[in-house]
């Protein structure tokens, strides 16, 4: 069983880095009143490892599927509205882009992306 700072170890390895409070392993060390040496030893932890999965995989059923069908609206409305990049995460998004060819055109002052269909040859 995790004692309560292997605990909040792995809440925090499990939590996206976006969201994570403090940011760095050097200060959580501190509020845990450990060395970050022991925090890089912790995370090789078979326990500590399984149940920042599971914490990651709760956080995002319970804080982040909820708005999934939100943030999938938004993403494509930039994507029909927006540039190359938008477009290109949604293609990554539905699994359907395996390499990307960008080719600028000078004339035109725009940049194309084309998109290519993992295919499995190269």
């Amino acid at each position: 069983m995790l004692n309560d700072p292997k605990m909040q170890f792995g809440m925090w390895l499990g939590s996206p880095a976006q969201v994570r409070s403090p940011k760095t392993r050097e200060e959580l060390a501190k509020i845990l009143g450990v060395t970050p040496q022991t925090l890089c030893r912790w995370a090789k932890d078979s326990e500590i490892v399984e149940f920042s999965k599971t914490y990651r995989t709760n956080y995002i059923t319970y804080k982040i599927q909820p708005h999934l069908d939100e943030i999938t609206s938004v993403s494509i409305q930039k994507a029909k509205n927006g540039g190359a990049a938008d477009r290109r995460l949604i293609y990554e998004l539905a699994g359907i882009l395996g390499k990307a060819k960008v080719e600028k055109d000078e004339s035109l002052g725009r940049i194309d992306v084309r998109v290519f269909a993992e295919t499995g040859k190269s």
